[in-house]
């Protein structure tokens, strides 16, 4: 609970850890399913098992491409994805994807295909006022997180919750939970000292939304 609480319970000054041996044996298999919400299934049961984790290299090496050339929900694959790795293009790998020639080799794949599953929007600005860029993002922030909130997905995926995320967090969470933790942080930080105003409120202390969504 402490480790989750983005400091607002507490700081940790000590850590055990414990290491493990490597492992002696490995095997590979691929896996198929006829439909996209069993695949969603098995990997949630992989994920909430006891077992160490099986499908890292998934997420962290990518599929080599040549592998995707018979699936048929996207066709053939494209003549510039094919011979390479997935995850080293867009948006993957921050070193390799900000290169001029992988977004050149990309660019011919997106257009068509990537529109066939994917929705993007931009609020641009013509006048190039970097200004109003904070009152842009605030907007596009605060529309992306209710979009989530409604769909039932996290607000924060893997990152913290902090100030800037607090309005979706709160469309995720019951008062109950807040009021709750907010107990928990009277004892644990009675005088409300730690991170005021992430995550929740001290008690007796009314700071409410702070950070980039207040300006």
């Amino acid at each position: 609970m402490i480790c989750g609480s983005e400091g607002t319970l507490g700081i940790i000054t000590e850590a055990t850890m414990r290491l493990q041996h490597r492992p002696k044996w490995r095997a590979t298999a691929s896996v198929r399913f006829d439909r996209f919400m069993k695949g969603v299934d098995a990997v949630r049961q992989i994920a909430q098992s006891p077992h160490a984790v099986l499908a890292q290299s998934i997420n962290r090496h990518g599929h080599d491409c040549r592998h995707l050339r018979n699936r048929n929900h996207l066709g053939q694959v494209p003549e510039p994805l094919q011979g390479g790795k997935i995850n080293h293009g867009v948006g993957a790998s921050r070193d390799h994807a900000t290169a001029v020639f992988i977004f050149l080799s990309l660019y011919p794949c997106l257009p068509g295909r990537a529109s066939a599953l994917f929705q993007f929007y931009c609020v641009g600005d013509t006048t190039g006022d970097l200004g109003k860029a904070l009152e842009k993002w605030k907007q596009l922030k605060r529309i992306s997180m209710e979009v989530l909130a409604e769909q039932g997905a996290t607000v924060t995926h893997h990152h913290a919750v902090g100030r800037d995320h607090r309005y979706g967090y709160e469309q995720q969470t019951s008062p109950l939970f807040r009021q709750t933790l907010a107990a928990g942080k009277q004892f644990l930080d009675p005088n409300g000292i730690l991170n005021p105003g992430v995550l929740i409120d001290p008690k007796e202390k009314d700071i409410g939304i702070t950070g980039v969504s207040s300006l």
